[in-house]
């Protein structure tokens, strides 16, 4: 099964990889890390599933 973090990134084609970030960091009332798929070249974040159900949200 491909996961988001097979994808390349939108923003340049890069290598996604699986990282973790404080919720503060993103400004949002979370109860622990957030997973978050980083660009290994750009540095750009993208945000999968995983991350908006821990956040609360629903994806969309």
């Amino acid at each position: 099964m491909t996961t988001e973090y097979d994808l390349p990134c939108a923003d340049c084609d890069g290598p996604l990889a699986r990282e973790t970030i404080p919720p503060e960091e993103l400004d949002v009332d979370a109860t622990g890390p957030v997973p978050v798929a980083t660009c290994k070249r750009c540095g750009s974040r993208h945000y999968p599933d995983e991350a908006l159900e821990v956040i609360g949200q629903e994806a969309s």
